[in-house]
């Protein structure tokens, strides 16, 4: 056989194993050596002028390093090539060059890699039984994979009318996915789907004025979920994080629940960190009424101004709803109690603003806990 169709039959056996979901890895992992095994991951994307990639970290429940995956580089393009999904259930998942990748907590070993996604990452969720839904940018509008790696459903493109999703939700059984243009309800039971706002409302024979009834006194929405603690929280993850080996310092994601305000999690992202997050994943679904955090660097007063702490945050919740909080600039602690107890199994805190430091851009948070 010449090398023509060597080269040829490789090139159809690679895209025949990306069309099926098989297991890829490009990216490259290292292994710390001894016993030890990781609980909490750190995603760090990196660029410069031509290439991206991403270095993700697995660390001991003493912030030390258990294992590393680098990514291989990709040249920079209008899209990010690499994306975190998050940790769950003692898997982390992301994303590299369009293929979803899980790797095991404990020892950063790949469990496995689907190619079948082939898209840039705009939205994600999970299910109750661990599928992974996922939105492409430019397509696949929808792509699911269950927890064994293996492709349950994708959809190119649902109709001209909506292009680039940018949100996806899940209702009872259906999918929601946001549109800058609007809506798609999707049937996760045969993946058919409706536009809402092209099914016509049904018309009414106006009702004749009545005696206005008084307003009832609201009643507080039921919960079924136990109520959290800070025992069900079994792992912390970050965008990024802050490293410095000359002064023996990490400032690691799980640092946020170590009941020290002498430590803290520090964004290691360049500038204040907006749009950096930390998440807490719970070992189930939860009642949560509220958090109080200690932003800033809390260790004492004068670290507190030199350093940046978060003014506005995203909370955002396992199904993916959010809600915004303003903090205020305090070297104390702050509570906040929802106006509607959230069942989840994860609370992730995104920076939106800072209050800048006098001296350092890294923005702090140095504890978080649920209550």
């Amino acid at each position: 056989m010449n090398e023509k169709k060597i080269v040829a039959v490789l090139l159809l056996a690679m895209a025949v194993l990306t069309a099926c979901g098989a297991n890829i890895s490009s990216g490259t992992r290292t292994d710390a050596g001894g016993s030890m095994e990781a609980a909490s991951v750190s995603f760090d994307r990196r660029t410069d002028s031509e290439n991206e990639w991403a270095i993700v970290t697995g660390y001991s429940p003493k912030g030390e390093t258990v294992w590393t995956y680098e990514t291989a580089h990709y040249s920079k393009t209008q899209y990010q090539m690499v994306n975190e999904i998050e940790n769950r259930d003692g898997t982390y998942y992301f994303v590299e060059n369009g293929v979803v990748k899980a790797l095991r907590v404990s020892d950063g070993e790949t469990l496995w890699g689907n190619g079948a996604f082939s898209g840039a990452m705009s939205a994600y969720i999970f299910d109750t039984q661990g599928t992974l839904y996922l939105c492409g940018v430019d397509g696949p509008e929808l792509f699911a994979v269950d927890s064994e790696g293996n492709t349950v459903k994708k959809i190119s493109s649902f109709t001209n009318k909506h292009r680039k999703p940018e949100n996806i939700r899940i209702e009872g059984s259906r999918a929601v996915i946001t549109y800058n243009t609007g809506e798609l309800y999707v049937s996760l039971l045969d993946y058919s789907f409706t536009d809402p706002a092209a099914t016509p409302k049904p018309t009414s024979t106006p009702k004749p004025a009545a005696t206005p009834a008084p307003t009832p006194i609201p009643t507080p929405v039921p919960t079924h979920a136990p109520r959290v603690r800070m025992s069900s929280v079994t792992g912390v993850t970050a965008t990024s994080w802050l490293s410095e080996p000359q002064y023996n310092l990490y400032h690691t994601p799980e640092l946020v629940i170590d009941n020290d305000l002498t430590t803290a999690w520090v964004e290691g992202a360049d500038g204040n960190g907006i749009w950096e997050n930390i998440t807490l994943t719970l070992d189930g679904t939860y009642t949560v009424n509220g958090f109080s955090i200690n932003a800033g660097y809390q260790k004492s007063e004068n670290l507190y101004i030199k350093n940046s702490a978060p003014c506005g945050i995203r909370v955002i919740f396992s199904d993916r709803s959010s809600v915004d909080i303003v903090l205020a600039d305090v070297y104390d602690a702050q509570f906040y109690s929802f106006k509607t107890p959230v069942e989840t199994s994860s609370v992730t805190f995104m920076i939106l603003s800072v209050y800048r430091g006098d001296t350092y851009e890294d923005t702090c948070i140095s504890e978080i806990h649920l209550y």
